[in-house]
């Protein structure tokens, strides 16, 4: 038997809809992250950092945030285009490259520092974002010492 919707009842239903696309996905959470990246002690001009998701320790993000190292050794990470990364741990590479002939942009890039420091599960980096992290909480101290 089919039974027309009463005014009420679809009003009902479309708060219920409404209702039910609610809430904030944890993916939707940014909190900021940036530091400095040193190197032996002195802080890398140029770079990229690359922060994967590290299941071992609950973290399932879909997303892998990334940062460019500034002139000062400074980074501001951004996840799929908006500032900052979801909550949880990272395992954490640094990537540093130049081309390997200075005279042509387009040959194969050659790191200037230890190529374990580009990937994340070699590295031995790692951090945790989360909320009110204090000061110095997401520098990156690269050591070949």
């Amino acid at each position: 038997m089919l039974r027309w919707l009463t005014p009420k009842d679809f009003l009902l239903a479309v708060i219920l809809a409404g209702l039910s696309g609610c809430g904030t996905h944890p993916e939707d959470v940014r909190l900021p992250v940036e530091g400095e990246v040193t190197f032996n002690g002195k802080p890398l001009t140029t770079g990229v950092v690359i922060m994967r998701p590290d299941v071992a320790h609950g973290n399932t993000s879909q997303h892998e945030p990334r940062a460019k190292i500034d002139a000062d050794g400074k980074y501001h990470v951004e996840t799929a285009l908006r500032s900052g990364a979801p909550p949880g741990w990272y395992k954490v590479g640094v990537v540093v490259t130049e081309p390997s002939d200075p005279t042509n942009p387009y040959s194969a890039p050659r790191s200037l520092i230890p190529e374990k420091f580009g990937n994340p599960d070699e590295s031995g980096l790692s951090l945790e974002v989360r909320p009110n992290a204090p000061p110095g909480a997401y520098d990156i101290k690269l050591d070949t010492k």
